[in-house]
């Protein structure tokens, strides 16, 4: 089941079904954003009484290049749902800062999927989740999306080196990370069809 929270200038919000992409061979793949827009794919790597949570983004442009990318190192938080919040409010506001616009910011978190979608269920985040929605209300134009793991496996693995690894430095870096080129440059090669007909204007929600 899929659903849109769409964000609206004259409307108010909506929840929709988005049509079923369609990839080649019936893979599924990472989807390049639309003309003009930016992907930013995110994850965290959450275990249960270590000392350290990951955390990554990766951001892409229409081709499928990587623009930059980010790794950072938490102190570990209570739990998943704390983690994948806390990631996401770190990639809008780092975007931010680079002044960027025009951002699909894309999970495969159900946990913050349910979190932005039902606010109310979750009174301990309800600050956090706010100010999320605030610092996304900065861009001009944003959606937030969730997808399949499959969709979202480079940034998965960069967040997964922290607490698997033990790769603790946190940094920026143009382009991607090397250890990584041979699949990132199979997803920009790939031909996806469907999903983005135009440029989003939402916070979209897809388990």
């Amino acid at each position: 089941m899929e659903a849109e929270i769409w964000r609206e200038t004259q409307a108010p919000s909506k929840i929709l079904d988005p049509p079923e992409s369609t990839v080649s061979h019936g893979n599924v793949v990472w989807i390049h954003p639309p003309p003009s827009w930016l992907k930013c794919n995110l994850a965290s790597s959450w275990l249960e009484n270590a000392v350290l949570s990951g955390a990554a983004w990766l951001l892409r442009d229409e081709n499928g290049r990587v623009v930059m990318h980010s790794r950072r190192a938490f102190p570990c938080f209570s739990s998943s749902l704390e983690a994948e919040l806390n990631t996401l409010l770190w990639s809008v506001e780092s975007l931010a800062s680079h002044h960027l616009d025009k951002i699909i910011f894309e999970s495969s978190s159900l946990d913050l999927r349910r979190a932005l979608l039902q606010p109310h269920h979750y009174p301990q985040h309800q600050v956090l989740i706010l100010l999320i929605l605030q610092r996304l209300n900065g861009f001009q134009s944003w959606s937030v999306d969730f997808v399949k793991t499959l969709r979202n496996m480079p940034v998965l693995s960069i967040a997964t080196s922290v607490t698997s690894d033990n790769r603790h430095q946190s940094y920026v870096a143009s382009g991607g990370p090397l250890w990584l080129h041979n699949l990132l440059q199979k997803e920009a090669l790939t031909k996806t069809l469907g999903f983005y007909s135009s440029a989003p204007v939402a916070v979209r929600a897809a388990s």
